[in-house]
This record gives structure tokens, sequence and C-alpha cells, in this order.
């Protein structure tokens, strides 16, 4: 069900019937909104295909070619211009979503998470051991940083320009510490390690202007971080249920 939601209440404005997987790490996002709200990619029923909603209509406006796969993980560029998927077979895909033709096929082993730049024109894949950025276009792996375990959870910064990502695995099945590292997205450089997270991170999401950083954990925790200087501006104890998305503009689903 998709929901507009004001200041006072919210309302059901389309009912779809899509498949919803497990995603990835513990959560995983397997349907994508547009960035501005107009459209929703999702599987249809029984995995048949990846296909995109109108949500003025609730119609099917295209089908995403070869996309006859179990999904785990659904992106759709900051610009609207393309859609990613990870399949369960550790395999990533790109989509021209206007077209819905495949430009990319990229066989990642171990992939946990992935994002698209805002632009579409790169993909940063996390693997179980791994941190690599791929020019989609080409498929060339502009970068690969061997030894970041488990960095399932990924999100550019809304300019592109920085690349945060965590690990989604409990503190009970690691001995890592639960921190949100900060990279330069360009060349994969660390530029910041923001700390205060006692469980595993389930999601991140960037001020739409790049100077917060907020995470959600699996305990319900949300930390909010200055991205330049790294000081914790704000911490919201948990409930005990993970906290699986955070809107740009701070609002938690």
């Amino acid at each position: 069900r998709a929901w507009q939601c004001g200041a006072q209440d919210c309302h059901e404005i389309r009912s779809l019937r899509v498949e919803v997987g497990r995603g990835l790490g513990s959560t995983g996002r397997t349907v994508a909104f547009h960035p501005k709200g107009t459209h929703v990619a999702a599987c249809t029923p029984g995995f048949r295909e990846i296909a995109v909603w109108d949500l003025a209509t609730g119609e099917v406006e295209r089908r995403l070619a070869d996309s006859s796969r179990t999904v785990v993980q659904l992106e759709w560029s900051r610009d609207g211009g393309r859609i990613a998927a990870v399949f369960a077979d550790e395999r990533i895909a790109v989509w021209d979503a206007g077209t819905g033709g495949r430009i990319a096929y990229l066989p990642e082993p171990g992939t946990r998470g992935i994002a698209l730049s805002p632009d579409g024109s790169s993909i940063a894949v996390g693997a179980e051991k791994s941190l690599s950025l791929f020019e989609v276009d080409s498929g060339r792996v502009l970068y690969r940083i061997e030894g970041t375990w488990w960095r399932s959870v990924i999100a550019f910064s809304p300019d592109g320009g920085l690349l945060a990502t965590a690990s989604s695995v409990p503190s009970r099945w690691s001995n890592e510490r639960q921190e949100v590292l900060v990279r330069e997205a360009a060349t994969g450089r660390p530029v910041l390690m923001l700390s205060g997270c006692d469980e595993g991170v389930d999601c991140l999401a960037w001020k739409p202007d790049g100077s917060e950083l907020a995470a959600g954990d699996l305990a319900g925790a949300i930390t909010v971080w200055d991205s330049t200087s790294g000081e914790r501006l704000a911490f919201h104890a948990g409930d005990g249920e993970a906290v699986v998305s955070l809107g740009e503009f701070g609002r938690v689903a």
C-alpha cells in the first residue's frame, strides 16, 4: 500500500499487489520509490519480473528487461533515471528507468548491499569482505577496498561526494565496533568515523543539504551526526524494534 502523509494525517492513495521478499542483511528494501513519489518499482507476484507502477493510475507503466529472478534489494537513483537490483544469486543489474532497458549486469560474489550514486553513473557494492565502486555504463571497477566486513548499508550524500557505510550485523554476532564510516566517494578514502551505535545499523539517511547523517539500528535507536565534524547531534533510544527506513527529512518508517 502507498500512503500520502500530511502534517495531521495519512491516507492511502494506492494498493498494489507486489512481491515483497526478505532483503539483504536483516530487512533490506525490495520496493523502491521514484524520488518524486510518482512511481514505485517492485516485483510482480511470484518474482516473475520487476515492474514500475504509476501511483496516480495504479497501472504498470513499464517492465524491466531480464528481471525474472528473486530480488533482495531495489534502489532508485536520486535523479530518477536508473533502477538497480540485487538478485538472490548475488548478481546486480541496472536499468534505464524510462525505457526499462538493461544497462549493466554485474556478478559480484558476496554482495550484501548496494547504493546508486545520485546521477546513477556509479554503484557502490558492499560485499562480505569488501567495498567496491563500479562505473555503471562500462562495468569497470573504479576501486575495491578489501577488509571492510559486511558493509551492507550504504548511502551516497545528496551531492554524491561522500559515501556512508555501516554493518547490519547484530552486535551479538560480531566483535566489530558498530560504527558508521564516511568515505570520499570518488576515491574511497576514509574521512570520518562516526561512533555511538550500540547495535547493527539497518538504515542510513542524509539531510538534503548533506550537513547531517542519521542512522537507525536494529534496536530501534536513531543517531544523528554532523557530517563535517562527526559530533553527535541527537540520539533517540530504541524500543527493541528495528528502524527499517529513515526519510531524508527525518521521518521514520
